[in-house]
């Protein structure tokens, strides 16, 4: 199966591109041992690389967001993924989370809840999502946003306040700020 779905994945076709993506979200939203299979495929690839083309296709843009969120979604605690695709995916929804489309949004910040789950990390992953400017950004998006946003950007916020006292001054401070 993993090697028709990469190349689906890689049709000239979005619609096909489209239900592959699709496929793969619902099967890593269920298990690590799924996800952790494809972490050095093609398909993981393609999906990270399909974020420096220009024009994207709004669809395709949900639907890969929608990948990496699942992607970082850590079901079983115990297996934690590579740093550096933590920082990878933290980049690219850096550079998403200013999109108009809520539904992106939405992805972006379940996403970043997720990765601030990740506590193997000590709190480097904490100063990394500060430094990254996600951040900021997301309390200038808490504050104009309906529910369903503010659930996971507190829950994100919760877990930053898990890490040392500097990260948590940079928040409070932030935050009365706005």
């Amino acid at each position: 199966m993993k090697n028709s779905l990469q190349r689906i994945t890689c049709s000239q076709y979005n619609e096909l591109r489209e239900c592959s993506i699709w496929l793969l979200c619902h099967l890593f939203s269920d298990t690590h041992l799924i996800r952790d299979g494809y972490v050095n495929s093609r398909i993981y690839k393609d999906v990270i690389n399909y974020f420096t083309q220009e024009n994207l296709n709004l669809c395709l843009l949900r639907f890969n967001l929608w990948f990496l969120t699942n992607f970082v979604k850590n079901i079983n605690h115990e297996k934690q993924m590579d740093y550096e695709i933590l920082m990878e995916i933290l980049n690219i929804f850096a550079n998403f989370i200013n999109t108009q489309d809520s539904e992106c949004v939405n992805q972006i910040i379940w996403g970043l809840y997720y990765i601030s789950s990740y506590n193997s990390y000590d709190t480097k992953i904490y100063k990394d999502i500060i430094n990254s400017g996600c951040l900021m950004k997301m309390m200038k998006i808490n504050l104009k946003t309906s529910e369903n946003l503010q659930i996971p950007i507190l829950k994100f916020f919760g877990n930053l306040c898990c890490g040392q006292t500097s990260d948590i001054q940079v928040i409070l401070f932030n935050f009365s700020n706005y």
